[in-house]
């Protein structure tokens, strides 16, 4: 079996990317106010189902937004 090069590519660019997704949840969550346990604990929810968890987060990044006011 034969691996061309733009399949690592596609490959190294998803990785990138779902390492950005995870970084970028744990800072918001930091930015809103929240624990660092809270953030870690989403942060590794997202790393392990990557578009299911990220899709669930924004849904529930409003309701913890009005939590804290």
């Amino acid at each position: 079996m034969v691996i061309n090069f733009s399949s690592i590519l596609l490959g190294l660019l998803l990785l990138a990317l779902h390492v950005a997704l995870c970084i970028w949840v744990y800072r918001d969550i930091l930015r809103n106010g929240n624990s660092y346990a809270w953030a870690l604990g989403s942060a590794i929810v997202v790393w392990l189902f990557p578009v299911l968890g990220f899709i669930v987060y924004l849904a529930l990044r409003k309701h913890m937004r009005f939590l804290h006011q």
